[in-house]
């Protein structure tokens, strides 16, 4: 039922048309709105691998050869979580869809989501570290959620770095209700084709950046100047991020349609440590998204399908699920908390090997108190004082058929509906 706590078991009768059963159980399934709790707890691991990724922005160590195994093998990782977590963003909001929703109420309750706890950590960015070296263009752009539609490095990446990503947000949520639409329109035999051409053009932007840029370049937010233009263009840009996003939307119409094939979320996770693998002998510009895109768009749906069919996996526990409703605040609050220790320790300080991993044990454990502070004090509460109010479903409504979609529910955590994204 759409509005059961634990995901609805669903059992695949036996014959020889499994496969067809299984794609009318999925549709039918998605029809009542079935919640998806792996998919609001898989939200955390993909921002702990940020979390990864951004230490060694942080992390000065004393020995160069760590640090640079540590950036060639390891701060990868933190790229693939964030194009995991766009492709996640346009599969919830079309999984969450009302067909009574306008466009207004869907900006408004997507906008009370994230902007109050974007500007209070803003706010706490620019006390703790960003003051003396954001710009009054970058700090105003920053605020507006408006920053990552610049290719200055001193912009996109200004006060809060993090919150680039949420200006790529706030242009797909602008964008989302025609998206929707456009979606809805394409025959269900013809989604696997239309996912397969954006996937197709958002690899063709790695190519197209790699001919323009020498490919010797280090592409990271703090690497030389002539790197920045790639960076910027391949990680940053909102149009090329777009791609991601509407690959999670045609993916959860494939779902929808029960169109998904059956394929395992364990089998995803291998396939995707063998491209990781693989990945850190490509040219730099792939690692930041083209390489593991096809395995990261497999893994979505594989788990909202394991959901749907009652299956248990390690994510779907009520700890994890709270974890994962963290997972915003945590995103907006781990760079100030990392900068704040990185100066409480001495910024000209190096820091051994065990030294590197207590100040990240500190930086993780504090970011985690506080990103559940804002997820309690701020972002539920503010969330639905400023969402707009939901309207009741007449009597007639409630009692129809359970194959009609639901209505949203509650933003409760133990839900990948109501998510952040």
């Amino acid at each position: 039922m759409a509005g059961c706590g634990q995901p609805c078991p669903i059992r695949i009768p036996p014959g020889r048309n499994g496969r067809d059963n299984l794609g009318a159980i999925m549709a039918s399934a998605a029809q009542r709105g079935t919640r998806l709790p792996s998919l609001t707890a898989i939200r955390f691991p993909l921002m702990f691998l940020v979390f990864v990724g951004h230490l060694v922005l942080i992390l000065p160590f004393a020995d160069l050869e760590v640090a640079e195994w540590y950036h060639q093998y390891v701060s990868w990782i933190g790229r693939f979580g964030l194009s995991c977590f766009f492709i996640l963003g346009g599969f919830i909001l079309t999984w969450i869809h009302r067909e009574d929703d306008t466009p207004l109420q869907f900006w408004r309750r997507r906008l009370a989501k994230i902007v109050p706890l974007h500007w209070l950590t803003f706010a706490v960015a620019m006390l703790v570290f960003a003051s003396e070296t954001t710009t009054v263009t970058g700090g105003i752009m920053s605020f507006l959620l408006v920053a990552a539609w610049s290719p200055d490095q001193h912009i996109f990446s200004a006060a809060n770095a993090p919150s680039w990503s949420l200006a790529c947000f706030v242009f797909f949520y602008l964008i989302f209700p025609v998206l929707y639409r456009a979606s809805a329109r394409i025959k269900a035999q013809h989604l696997w084709w239309c996912a397969g051409a954006v996937t197709a053009v958002f690899i063709s932007v790695t190519f197209v950046v790699r001919a323009v840029v020498p490919a010797q370049a280090d592409m990271a937010p703090l690497a030389p100047a002539s790197s920045v233009d790639a960076f910027y263009y391949i990680q940053v840009f909102p149009l090329t991020r777009l791609c991601e996003f509407v690959l999670g939307i045609l993916l959860a119409r494939i779902v929808q349609s029960g169109r998904w094939i059956n394929i395992r979320p364990v089998w995803v996770l291998a396939l995707l440590v063998i491209v990781y693998v693989v990945s850190l002998e490509l040219p730099r510009e792939f690692r930041l998204g083209a390489s593991m895109v096809i395995p990261l768009a497999l893994l979505v749906p594989s788990l909202a399908a394991a959901d749907m069919r009652g299956d248990r996996t390690l994510l779907a526990n009520p700890f994890m699920v709270k974890l994962g409703d963290m997972s915003y605040g945590f995103l907006l609050i781990h760079w100030p908390v990392m900068n704040f220790f990185f100066q409480y320790f001495g910024e000209e300080r190096l820091y051994s090997v065990p030294f590197a991993i207590g100040v990240s044990a500190i930086d993780l454990t504090v970011s985690l108190a506080l990103a559940w502070v804002l997820t309690v004090a701020v972002e539920r509460p503010l969330a639905r004082r400023l969402a707009p109010p939901r309207r009741k479903k007449p009597a007639a409504v409630a009692a129809a058929p359970a194959t009609q979609p639901s209505a949203e529910p509650s933003p409760e955590p133990y839900s990948a509906r109501g998510s952040s994204v």
